[in-house]
């Protein structure tokens, strides 16, 4: 067995969703796929790891797409638009959401480096096969105007298919197979390889992206993470090339990834089975193909009479009644949201309407478009929060970032040696959560409660190690 097995096995689950009428997968995430794995093999996750909003953008989202003449929708709405007096309390949600592609004829052509780690940390690996597939499968979306390269790395850095025209399927292929694993990491000079092979073909009308596939345990070369940051940024700012980073590995250098994908306004995505494989490569793969929307950044209006309890996952700006966030760039085939709670300051009153606009640079348009949608709140008679939630979307959506946030609650608490407690919070949120989903057979909320319970049946034993 050799590298590709992992690192392709790797590729297999990163890109970001596809779409049926008006419901799309969520993006493929680091955070939500490690946390799988984890769970299966009962380690707890650092509380840094737990991105909510992975979480909760993991699935499929009911929302309407682009309304025509537009390449990006926005939707803004209530989980009911009653408000429960004796509560206070409400749920928004933002849906962001891009057309799928089904003819990729007209799509502006691609320039893409695949940088692969074939050290010794990669290990071996029984996915090798469909890990080879999942290449194949991307290659073949490819067209004669499209331009690859692959890039090996262990110790050294080797061009093992310099930049050239995608058009001969074989000559990729052979170069894919002839990958064997090898020795130490030097995944700077990987890196760097990818984004000089990039360019020898780059074009600002073009799709420029860089993808690695690692464990990112460095040992070799430059090791040094801001160093690693320092000499990658000109590609990024200067030449605005895309960069994106697909993790394997129960060891995968989480920290070291998010550092270097913050600052490409990209995600991290992470192979951790089959499924992750077939969602990234096959199921959403136009979203390596086609970048819709530049440096969205997200701005919601509370009315003046509403307060932010809690902003489920992102880092936001918020200054007084206003929350600004900057969004990971939008590919196509993407679906979002935004979730958060909020409470009544000093009661119900006549208008209530909150306000979001979504900013962006239109890649098709090569222009700047705003999108702006508004939603009322009115007063309602409902005993609780879970009660107001009479969109069922909204609902599920904001039950698995609520099972995330208590996912990372849990993580702190180990961290704080006091598993015991860790395992209060999440049978209790277990409990609630089969409560108000009694006998349900959604594959998402079953996966969440997944996460949890193999977390909680075994706090105690990981305690008394």
């Amino acid at each position: 067995m050799n590298l590709v097995s992992k690192s392709l096995l790797i590729l297999f689950s990163i890109i970001l969703l596809s779409s049926s009428v008006n419901a799309q997968a969520g993006y493929s995430s680091a955070a939500m796929s490690m946390s799988k794995q984890k769970s299966d093999r009962i380690i707890i996750p650092r509380p840094e790891e737990i991105i909510v909003e992975e979480y909760a953008n993991y699935h499929r989202h009911n929302l309407p797409l682009p309304q025509q003449g537009r390449n990006v929708e926005l939707d803004l709405r209530w989980g009911n638009e009653e408000i429960n007096a004796a509560s206070d309390e409400a749920i928004f949600q933002v849906g962001i959401t891009t057309a799928r592609i089904t003819d990729y004829s007209e799509v502006d052509p691609v320039n893409v480096s695949l940088v692969i780690d074939k050290s010794g940390s990669m290990g071996s690996d029984d996915k090798l096969i469909k890990t080879k597939q999942a290449m194949l499968a991307f290659v073949k979306r490819l067209r004669p105007k499209d331009h690859i390269s692959i890039v090996e790395f262990d110790h050294n850095a080797r061009i093992v298919l310099p930049a050239q025209s995608a058009s001969n399927i074989a000559i990729i292929e052979q170069a894919i197979n002839k990958i064997q694993l090898g020795g130490s990491t030097n995944m700077h000079d990987g890196i760097i390889s990818g984004y000089k092979e990039t360019l020898k073909n780059y074009k600002k009308d073009k799709t420029n992206r860089v993808i690695i596939l690692t464990d990112a345990i460095t040992n070799t070369g430059v090791v040094d993470p801001e160093e690693i940051i320092k000499n990658t940024e000109p590609y990024n700012k200067e030449y605005n090339i895309d960069f994106a980073m697909i993790g394997v590995g129960v060891d995968f250098n989480y920290s070291l990834s998010r550092q270097m994908t913050s600052n490409s306004k990209t995600q991290i995505h992470f192979v951790n089975d089959a499924d992750d494989i077939k969602k990234v490569f096959i199921d959403e793969v136009e979203s390596l193909l086609a970048p819709v929307a530049k440096s969205p950044v997200l701005t919601i209006e509370l009315p003046s009479g509403i307060e932010l309890v809690q902003l489920y996952g992102y880092q936001p700006v918020i200054n007084n009644q206003t929350i600004e966030i900057n969004l990971n760039n939008i590919d196509a085939g993407l679906t979002q949201v935004v979730l958060g709670k909020v409470k009544l300051k000093n009661g119900i009153k006549k208008k209530n309407q909150l306000k979001a606009s979504l900013s962006f640079n239109d890649i098709k348009k090569k222009s700047k478009v705003t999108l702006d949608a508004t939603a009322d709140l009115v007063q309602s008679k409902s005993q609780s929060l879970v009660d107001n939630l009479k969109d069922e979307d909204v609902k599920k959506n904001f039950m698995i970032a609520h099972m995330a946030q208590q996912l990372r609650e849990m993580a702190t608490l180990y961290a704080a040696n006091d598993p015991q407690k860790a395992k209060d919070l999440l049978d209790i949120t277990i409990g609630d959560v089969k409560k108000i989903f009694f006998g349900t057979t959604d594959e998402d909320i079953r996966r969440m409660l997944k996460i949890l319970e193999n977390y909680s049946g075994n706090l105690n034993t990981l305690a008394k190690r």
